[in-house]
């Protein structure tokens, strides 16, 4: 049976969503919104809404550049996005206050990022715009990117891996 909810969050009025995410035990989401308009944004926000109750709280935000497109880790303990002006993946680890750089590439595609199944690493496609930079592999401990065998020339515009992490 499919059930719609709708969440009232506090705050200004949201005028865009950019992605929502599902804890894996779906007890909560993650959601990315400007506040106020975007002609005239109040703050950009991470927030997690717990479910059924509704509950929400903001994970992080304020001034800071948009991020986009979050999705949780395998854990539910750090959710990874998209800044949306400079191309690269942040991660943002539950119960810090301010979000780290993942990846300095400037052409990460949009939807194009997804954990591993263990959640020690992001996989993402190269290439936003046009360019066809391959697959990578970027362990979130901060050890060095790299490219997936055979991925050279691949532009995916989304991607995600399988439960078996394929």
């Amino acid at each position: 049976k499919d059930v719609t909810r709708r969440y009232v969050l506090p705050g200004w009025k949201a005028e865009a969503w950019y992605g929502v995410s599902w804890a894996p035990d779906q007890s909560w989401v993650a959601i990315t919104i400007v506040e106020g308009s975007q002609l005239a944004p109040a703050g950009f926000f991470i927030w997690r809404v717990d479910l059924p109750s509704g509950k929400a709280s903001r994970l992080a935000g304020g001034h800071q550049p948009l991020l986009q497109y979050p999705r949780v880790s395998p854990k539910g303990g750090a959710v990874v996005l998209r800044d949306a002006f400079r191309g690269d993946l942040v991660l943002l680890r539950l119960g810090e206050a301010k979000p780290s750089y993942l990846t300095h590439f400037g052409d990460v595609s949009r939807i194009g990022f997804d954990w591993s199944q263990d959640g020690a690493s992001v996989y993402l496609a190269r290439g936003h715009l046009g360019a066809r930079n391959g697959i990578w592999k970027v362990p979130v401990n901060g050890d060095e990117p790299k490219r997936v065998p055979g991925s050279q020339g691949l532009s995916p515009q989304s991607l995600r891996l399988s439960r078996s992490g394929t």
